[in-house]
């Protein structure tokens, strides 16, 4: 009540749809608020190596196979798929990405131009919403 809220900078990605449920969006909507997602890569476990992911998911083999089988194209790919998926987001206003050099962020900025068709993934269900917070990870 004592001031507006215009924007809003919260987690998104293949595996972390929480703030994607229609009570949000309709809040965003009818509120006007600049929706902007991070964590687009979590925290780089998206972009990994599937043995980075197994002490992470060791409980939750459906998880962990997907992992390996989205990570199977190489890194190149599973990063342009991880963008493609926040960019199908309607909601989404805008994106922040890390880099880690100045060749990652031109072809970040390359394909953030690119019109895609809409990343198609099947995606296990996470009950568990601890594996989607990096303070849990036993790494």
């Amino acid at each position: 009540q004592n001031f507006k809220i215009d924007v809003i900078q919260v987690p998104i990605n293949i595996l972390d749809k929480r703030f994607l449920n229609s009570i949000i969006i309709n809040i965003v909507k009818k509120k006007k608020v600049e929706f902007i997602a991070r964590s687009v890569f979590l925290k780089s476990l998206l972009i990994k190596k599937p043995s980075k992911y197994r002490k992470i998911f060791s409980k939750n083999k459906k998880i962990y196979n997907f992992l390996v089988n989205f990570s199977k194209k190489g890194e190149k790919k599973a990063v342009k798929n991880c963008v493609q998926f926040v960019k199908d987001q309607k909601i989404v206003n805008k994106l922040i990405l890390g880099v880690s050099n100045k060749s990652q962020l031109i072809e970040l900025a390359n394909f953030m131009k690119t019109k895609k068709k809409p990343a198609n993934f099947k995606v296990p269900n996470i009950e568990d919403q601890r594996l989607l917070d990096p303070r849990s990870w036993v790494i």
